[in-house]
C-alpha cells in the first residue's frame, strides 16, 4: 500500500491485490469527511506507483507486465488516460503496511427500539392485499389480512363514509369488485 498527501487533509491510497488495483482519495476537515474509490484490473506492478503534479491535479503512473498506466486524480474525480502524458514534479509516496486480511469493522450492538414521540397518536395505514400497518402502538406492527373485519354499509348520513380502496401501483380510486386498474392495468 502506498500513500502520499496531496493538499493538507487530502490523501491518496494506491493499493495492488493480484490482478487488481485500487486508489483511494479521501478528504477531511473538521465534521466533514468526503471519500472516492475506483478499482481496475492492472496486473501485479513491476514496480511501485509514482505520483506527480499534472494540469490542475496529479496523475499516478502505474507500471505493470501489459505495460505502463496513468490514472488522472482531479477535482473532476479519479479516472484513466489513454495516453502516457510527459510527467515532472514528482510527490513522493509512503510505503504503510497492507492492512490485515479479514479484519472488519468493530462489531456495533443493536440499538434499543425507539420511544414513541409524545403527543402522536397512534396511525393505521390500510393497503390493497389487506395489508395494515399500525405505528405508534407498542412496538409497531406490519400484518397480511385485516386486523378488523371490514364495516358493514350503512345508510345513516351521520355514518363516516365507506372506505375506499384505491390501486396499489398508481393511487387510483377502485370499486371493490374490480379485477384490474381502470387507470394503469395493474392486476389488483
Amino acid at each position: 500500500m502506498f500513500q502520499a498527501e496531496l493538499s493538507p487533509g487530502v490523501v491518496v491510497t494506491v493499493t495492488n491485490a493480484g490482478e487488481q488495483t485500487q486508489i483511494s482519495l479521501v478528504g477531511s476537515a473538521p465534521g466533514q469527511q468526503q471519500a472516492q474509490q475506483t478499482g481496475f484490473t492492472s496486473g501485479r506492478w513491476s514496480a511501485p506507483p509514482r505520483l506527480f503534479r499534472y494540469g490542475s491535479g496529479f496523475a499516478l503512473r502505474l507500471t505493470a507486465p501489459k505495460g505502463p498506466a496513468v490514472v488522472e486524480i482531479s477535482a473532476r474525480g479519479i479516472e484513466g488516460l489513454t495516453w502516457i502524458p510527459e510527467l515532472s514534479g514528482e510527490i513522493p509516496m509512503s510505503e504503510k503496511p497492507d492492512p490485515p486480511t479479514g479484519v472488519g469493522f468493530r462489531h456495533w450492538e443493536p440499538l434499543p427500539p425507539l420511544a414513541p414521540l409524545p403527543g402522536l397518536a397512534p396511525m393505521e395505514m390500510r393497503m390493497g392485499g389487506g395489508m395494515v400497518m399500525q405505528m405508534g402502538v407498542g412496538a409497531g406492527e406490519v400484518s397480511l389480512g385485516d386486523a378488523r373485519p371490514p364495516a358493514a354499509p350503512t345508510s345513516d348520513p351521520a355514518a363516516p363514509a365507506a372506505e375506499k380502496r384505491f390501486c396499489t401501483a398508481c393511487g387510483r380510486a377502485r370499486a371493490s369488485e374490480d379485477r384490474f386498474c381502470g387507470g394503469c392495468g395493474a392486476r389488483l
